[in-house]
């Protein structure tokens, strides 16, 4: 399977939640443009998409890392628990969208409260699964198998996922501290957009586990050194992320400095791509054999 993503080995459970969140994000793009609400919108269809997609895809990975671990007694109930909680967050964020209300920075009413609050604790128990999983990925008898560049892959993966979690409590403080003092809660002055950082490596896992995956597949000559350029890649892009956003500037508002790291993120990401299609075998790039 050319994304790697192990589908056969999620149990029922697994499988019904991220079918559903991906599902419901592709079918709120249709009702997104047909509708007069702006992509910023805090109440458009823009956060049923994004959270269907992006949580849909996240939940997949997690389920793969952990199945291809070496198991522990309570990996069931891990990956259950975790399947349906975040199924729950994103139908909570769904909810609101088609109530016509913000799903997040959202106390207006008791109901919104009570939404909010339980997509906070949802996103708590998420984060725990994935400081635990990194955790557990890092240690020495972790892994059943797989070549060490999909090991590599995933322990990078989802190291940059924590930092991700980790962001994401940040700048919720952040928001609801522009909001006591009279500012959007989205952004840090004058321009700076908080969630850029916690985006910027959401989605690492993936990008690594298809890279490492091209390193097998190749048969690439330094697969390691593949995986560590990309590694590098995105440290670098997520240093641009919060570069900007802590001196309150836009996304691509840019000067010499954060044109450089920019630079030097698009080498690392194409010296990545090169290591892992180079083949063992001098005579072609993509040659698979092992000769």
């Amino acid at each position: 399977m050319i994304l790697t993503f192990s589908w056969n080995a999620l149990d029922a459970v697994g499988r019904f939640c991220v079918l559903l969140m991906i599902l419901s994000g592709l079918l709120h793009i249709p009702l997104f443009w047909i509708s007069d609400a702006s992509w910023e919108s805090p109440i458009s269809f823009r956060k049923p998409i994004l959270f269907g997609l992006s949580t849909g895809v996240t939940l997949w990975s997690l389920l793969d890392a952990i199945q291809r671990m070496r198991p522990w007694p309570i990996d069931r109930i891990l990956a259950r628990s975790t399947s349906l909680i975040l199924l729950l967050e994103v139908a909570l964020i769904t909810l609101q969208a088609w109530r016509g209300r913000a799903s997040h920075f959202n106390r207006l009413t008791t109901w919104d409260s009570v939404i909010e609050t339980l997509m906070w604790w949802s996103i708590v128990f998420a984060s725990f699964v994935v400081f635990l999983l990194t955790i557990r990925a890092w240690q020495r008898n972790a892994w059943s198998g797989d070549s060490p560049a999909m090991r590599l892959a995933i322990r990078w993966g989802l190291m940059f996922l924590a930092i991700s979690c980790a962001l994401g409590f940040t700048i919720t403080n952040l928001g609801f501290m522009n909001l006591t003092l009279g500012r959007p809660p989205e952004v840090w002055p004058p321009k700076g957009v908080l969630k850029f950082p916690h985006g910027a490596v959401l989605h690492a896992i993936q990008w690594l586990v298809i890279l490492a995956w091209m390193c097998d597949r190749f048969h690439a000559r330094w697969p390691l050194w593949a995986i560590g350029s990309a590694v590098a890649a995105n440290g670098t892009w997520l240093a641009f992320a919060s570069m900007q956003t802590i001196r309150g500037r836009g996304r691509w508002e840019l000067d010499p400095g954060s044109t450089a790291i920019l630079v030097v993120t698009v080498a690392l990401t194409v010296g990545s791509l090169f290591l892992a299609t180079y083949a063992r075998s001098r005579s072609s790039p993509f040659k698979t054999d092992d000769r």
